[in-house]
């Protein structure tokens, strides 16, 4: 698919097709279906669109079609001065002469034969050809396609297209041998090609008479296509004509014969494939009601990979969407049901009956099983149910009335045919029961099948489920819906009371989940599994067996968790909400590197990992951040620092989560490396550089994330992966006990400019700050003598001070008063003490006078004061905040 954006304008389109051309700015068309137009309006001629180009066997397809404003496109006007039966000449109103244009460029088309001369239009897309300038596109001056959307969506088919409707009718359905010859010759007449399929299902239908049916075969010819299309059909109908004159007998020679040429990469004209598509799979199905096709296809494997390379090419033609894939997709359902009913192709009809109806929207299925109604017969019909049943718009579908009753009549079929068969309405239920399961969910069908289904569940007692889960004969699924039921009823507490019925659940339970299935609907049963397995926990008779079986439940669970696909893990996710199961935290951190994850399901993995443990949402965010883009230090420091400071003692679930980050990591070899800038010096090249303590290597300026950070003294992380360096980050220093000083000296800027100050501790020892190391300030500037706490860390040797000051707090709360009064304690000089008094005096007064423990730790601290040292303090405080002393003093 081409990635540029074209835009173009729609010529036509067929809304009972569903497709349409777009004229590009070349003058050229393009093909779009339906399922490629992307906005909510039904398409129309005039139409601006954008889209993408794309190919398919046919040719240049337009993909992503999506509706843009008419200024996109530059429109032109003129009055119409010459007209002639195929087009005319348009005088431009701007004076810069006129353009020709083809009345089939007209929009709407069903306009272009009542135009006159003098009309004025409008036209784009002007194209240089031979004759002049040719305008691609015209249509009417005030023509506006947004406003005639509605009614040309709804616009009725034509006289005509009713009459070859009711004309097939008949020819597929008359008993009349005279009737279905007059038929055929009038829709050949009319060149309608669908008339093919009708002609060949009648060929071979013994109900008529041979000379009938060879008269039938001739006219095959008779549609047109073109040279390629007609040699395919000359071919194939004389072939087809010798198979019928050859009856009674059989003609496996013309059997093979026409296989191969339905079945041929090089004979078959793929551009003709939605007529003939349906021809070939109506001869087929033909084929399969005489007695020697069966055995052909079994003794002959190249005959059966013909069939099969036939039914691929159909099946390709409906999933890609392409012209008529509804016609064929009929056909092809049909020809499912005959195969499977002969016995014949089942494993290929089964897989391909998903794989085409999951294919299709609700709009399709309707339509689709409007069309089947009276075509298909059991037991296909039961394989058809179970694939309908799972398929996410038949909500939409049953919306039809048609729809519930064609369900309903099928399933009556399938009770006629197993009543007739001799078997008991307790056995044809239990076949049926996954399907019936499904449709329950559907209003429409809900009230019957719940009556159909009433005396069965009143009849299930513990010893039949036994039995049920012991034969066989019945599919898993069907013990599930029977599992299903007894859960919804709140009855599984009673199923596990059973004695005689827990080890057959355990038993049973063993034997499904080591099985392996494609079906993700009996894996996510998984949930289900669990709440049965916790009823059963209490009994010892099963626990050595329930072990295991647990075992193989989380197997289970994490297969499904690593292979589940993008579209089917929000589902999947859902069944386990607040099940903490080992590895299951460890299996959704993996798929969060998943790059074929879309981040919505990202962002539903992270969501589920916060209802399992909460802090791990933001490490999962960090984990994605990472993995979005591993070349970003900052995003790579961040899960570093997340790793290490994970508490020594975490949950299970945080374990496997730091064990999955921490492998990814060292997989994709990720080392920081922290420490001071102990200098910063000029290289031979004159760009500055660092060095890092404990770390003998230049870094350069270019590296840091902030220019900022390139100072000494600043405590900074060196990030690389796989030894390439990503950038330099600023990281917190690490943490250390926190301690009280003064500030000692006024602010002051050195020569990089960046504002510092000097703290003194109780011991007299200096410690250099830089201002931005300020984690939490005050509205005042800071004055000396001014209170600050803070962590330190030795300076460098070549330092002035012996320590640096790192998340220095300059706002100070009544948490920190233990630590202001342990500051006076070690502080000798009495100036000094009285400073942290009186800040601690200040705080207790603003923040903890009712707190007892405070008033208490403050009243030891003030009564153990030297009187000199208690009056400095007195003549320190503001009047409240000496009476408020004095009285703890009292």
């Amino acid at each position: 698919m081409n990635g540029k954006k074209k835009v173009g304008v729609i010529k036509f389109y067929s809304q009972r097709k569903r497709y349409g051309f777009i004229t590009r700015p070349d003058g050229s068309d393009v093909f779009f279906h339906l399922s490629h137009f992307r906005s909510l309006s039904t398409p129309v001629p005039g139409n601006v669109v954008e889209f993408l180009e794309g190919q398919n066997e046919e040719g240049p397809t337009a993909e992503e079609v999506i509706v843009v404003p008419h200024s996109y496109v530059t429109y032109y006007t003129g009055v119409i001065t010459q007209l002639t039966f195929e087009g005319g000449v348009i005088e431009r109103d701007d004076g810069q002469g006129r353009v020709n244009f083809l009345r089939r460029d007209f929009i709407p088309h069903y306009q272009a034969h009542h135009l006159s001369e003098g009309d004025r239009v409008a036209m784009c897309f002007l194209v240089e050809e031979e004759e002049g300038l040719r305008a691609a596109v015209v249509r009417p001056v005030d023509y506006d396609p947004y406003a005639v959307t509605t009614a040309y969506a709804g616009r009725r088919e034509t006289e005509d297209e009713q009459e070859n409707r009711r004309l097939l009718g008949i020819l597929y359905r008359t008993d009349l041998d005279a009737e279905a010859v007059q038929t055929a010759r009038t829709l050949c007449g009319r060149n309608l090609r669908a008339t093919l399929s009708a002609l060949a299902a009648r060929a071979l239908d013994p109900s008529l008479a041979l000379e009938t049916r060879r008269l039938l075969v001739q006219c095959i010819p008779d549609i047109y296509l073109d040279e390629e299309g007609q040699e395919f059909l000359r071919e194939t109908s004389a072939c087809l004509l010798r198979l019928v004159e050859a009856e009674p007998q059989s003609a496996p020679q013309e059997v093979r014969t026409l296989l191969g040429w339905f079945s041929s990469e090089t004979f078959f004209p793929l551009k003709w494939s939605q007529y003939l598509l349906p021809y070939s799979l109506t001869i087929l199905q033909r084929l399969t009601e005489r007695e020697d096709f069966p055995m052909l296809l079994q003794q002959a494997a190249i005959e059966k990979d013909r069939v099969l390379r036939l039914l691929e090419r159909a099946c390709k033609h409906v999933g890609e969407h392409r012209t008529g894939f509804s016609y064929v997709l009929t056909t092809l359902l049909t020809a499912f049901g005959a195969l499977w009913n002969a016995g014949l192709c089942q494993a290929a009809v089964q897989e391909y009956t998903s794989r085409v109806l999951q294919a299709v929207d609700g709009e399709e299925l309707t339509q689709q099983l409007h069309f089947l109604r009276d075509r298909l017969h059991p037991p296909y019909i039961e394989h058809l149910l179970n694939v309908l049943a799972a398929h996410p718009e038949l909500p939409d579908a049953l919306a039809d009335e048609t729809v519930s009753s064609v369900l309903m009549e099928w399933l009556e079929a399938l009770r006629r045919r197993a009543e007739g068969e001799g078997r008991p309405l307790t056995e044809i239920l239990l076949g049926l029961l996954p399907i019936l399961e499904r449709l329950c969910q559907f209003t429409a069908l809900r009230d019957t099948l719940e009556r159909l289904t009433k005396p069965f569940w009143e009849a299930l007692t513990p010893r039949e489920l036994a039995h049920l889960m012991d034969t066989s004969q019945f599919p898993d699924e069907a013990v599930w819906a029977c599992l299903r039921h007894f859960d919804r009823r709140g009855e599984l507490p009673a199923l596990a009371a059973e004695f005689t019925l827990r080890p057959h659940l355990v038993a049973w339970l063993g034997r499904v989940f080591p099985r392996p299935t494609e079906d993700l609907r009996r894996q996510l049963e998984t949930h289900l599994a669990f709440r049965l397995v916790d009823q059963l926990r209490p009994y010892e008779d099963v626990q050595p067996q329930l072990k295991e079986v647990v075992e193989l439940i989380f197997a289970d669970l994490k297969v499904q968790l690593e292979t589940a696909p993008s579209e089917a893990l929000p589902d999947l996710l859902a069944r386990l909400e607040g099940l903490a199961l080992p590895g299951l935290v460890e299996a959704l951190t993996r798929r969060l590197g998943d790059v074929n994850l879309t981040p919505m399901v990202k962002r539903r993995i992270v969501g589920f990992l916060q209802t399992l443990h909460p802090p791990l949402a933001e490490l999962a965010e960090l984990l994605v951040a990472y993995h979005q883009n591993p070349q970003d230090a900052l995003a790579v420091s961040d899960l570093v620092t997340a790793v290490e400071k994970a508490p020594p003692e975490t949950s299970p679930e945080m374990q496997e989560f730091l064990g999955v980050v921490q492998e990814r990591l060292m997989a994709d070899g990720v080392t920081v490396h922290d420490g001071f800038i102990t200098r910063i010096e000029k290289g031979l090249d004159g760009q500055e550089r660092c060095f890092i303590e404990g770390y003998d290597v230049r870094v350069p300026q270019r590296l840091f994330l902030d220019p900022a950070d390139f100072v000494e003294n600043q405590y900074v992380r060196l990030v690389q992966r796989g030894g390439m360096a990503l950038g330099v980050v600023r990281v917190p220093v690490p943490e250390s006990q926190y301690l009280c000083g003064l500030l000692a000296e006024p602010l002051d800027i050195d020569e990089r400019n960046l504002l510092y100050g000097l703290i003194r501790d109780p011991a007299g020892k200096l410690h250099h700050f830089k201002v931005s190391h300020i984690v939490k300030g005050t509205e005042v500037p800071l004055q000396v003598g001014t209170v600050l706490k803070f962590i330190r860390a030795p300076a460098p040797a070549e330092a002035s001070t012996d320590f640096l000051a790192f998340n220095v707090h300059a706002a100070l709360s009544i948490e920190d008063l233990p630590l202001l009064l342990k500051a006076s304690e070690q502080e000798t000089d009495p100036t000094y003490r009285g400073a942290y008094l009186q800040t601690a005096v200040q705080i207790w007064k603003e923040q903890g006078s009712e707190d007892p423990a405070s008033r208490q730790m403050l009243q030891t601290a003030l009564q153990a004061l030297e009187e000199d040292t208690r009056a400095l303090l007195l003549d320190s405080l503001a009047p409240a905040e000496r009476a408020a002393v004095e009285e703890l003093l009292s």
